[in-house]
């Protein structure tokens, strides 16, 4: 389950259309981080606005005394403007205090726009070679920021939003590029924050009723089959992209180990996932991408 890394939106605030009991507590949280770490799962993806993740994290890893063992991913804030190295070093260090972590094994720019000037290349080596980094990178929205970064020299890794209702992707060859320039590639929101895993009437519950046709065709072909759609929804993207990691979040330990247990279970038939891949319709964007619901 390498490639597996836990997110932790979900432990930091309220998150994800589908999410039914609110930021868990702090004991709750470090079941997660315990039993996570337990079954071998030491990656982490955080960011600075993710409400109370950085400082929770660190205090739970002090706790466990696993600080050295963490492989933490984290976000510099949204509104962070690069005016010099000092500006990349402050943001960074009030990270890793937070997180209670000598060196981040990733930094990501919460937000494309910024430019990455030669100057900002130069901060950043710098900082490498001081150890508070090992790798940059940028988390993205659209699939053209996705294709446009995947060449970038600066960038060592790309996080994308990706899910088996979503071929923009795909159809712009992105994973192609982004693995032949050897950048490393995390994928969030395989759940589509949750939705694809809701009942009708709890979607309509929402006011999201224009969603149920698209997502009718989904389960009806898991039905068909006899299919478990969050095992299917994990192991079509684990099989189909072996290199990447997969961000999953988690709203409690329980759900934690039901993924675990769903991730050592790989016994779906490959026909099943090249039955959907082939036949994969376009959608609109609307539904794959939370920020127009």
């Amino acid at each position: 389950m390498d490639n597996i890394c836990i997110g932790t939106a979900q432990l930091g605030m309220d998150y994800g259309v589908a999410n039914k009991t609110g930021q868990p507590g702090k004991p709750e949280i470090r079941k997660v981080v315990k039993a996570a770490l337990d079954n071998g799962l030491c990656f982490f993806d955080t960011a600075a606005s993710y409400g109370q993740s950085e400082s929770i994290l660190g205090e739970i890893f002090s706790d466990l005394k696993m600080n050295q063992q963490v492989n933490v991913i984290t976000k510099l804030p949204p509104i962070f403007v690069f005016e010099g190295i000092d500006s990349l070093r402050q943001a960074l260090a009030q990270s890793l205090e937070r997180l209670c972590v000598e060196t981040l094994w990733g930094v990501m720019l919460h937000r494309t726009g910024m430019e990455l000037n030669q100057e900002f290349s130069r901060a950043l080596a710098q900082l490498k070679n001081e150890g508070i980094l090992r790798h940059f990178g940028v988390s993205i929205y659209s699939p053209e920021d996705a294709l446009a970064y995947a060449g970038h020299e600066t960038v060592d890794m790309i996080q994308v939003p990706f899910n088996i209702m979503d071929r923009r992707l795909l159809d712009n060859k992105f994973f192609e590029v982004a693995q032949s320039k050897n950048k490393a590639v995390f994928i969030r929101s395989i759940f589509l924050q949750g939705l694809l895993l809701m009942d009708e009437s709890a979607i309509r519950e929402k006011k999201m009723d224009w969603t149920i046709p698209f997502l009718r065709e989904f389960h009806s072909y898991m039905k068909n089959r006899n299919l478990d759609a969050k095992a299917f929804m994990i192991h079509a993207i684990s099989r189909k992209f072996p290199w990447a990691k997969l961000v999953i979040g988690m709203e409690n330990h329980d759900q934690l180990m039901e993924n675990i247990t769903l991730m050592q279970e790989n016994n779906i038939p490959d026909s099943c996932f090249e039955g959907w891949w082939a036949g994969l319709p376009a959608v609109p964007e609307r539904l794959v991408n939370p920020a127009l619901w």
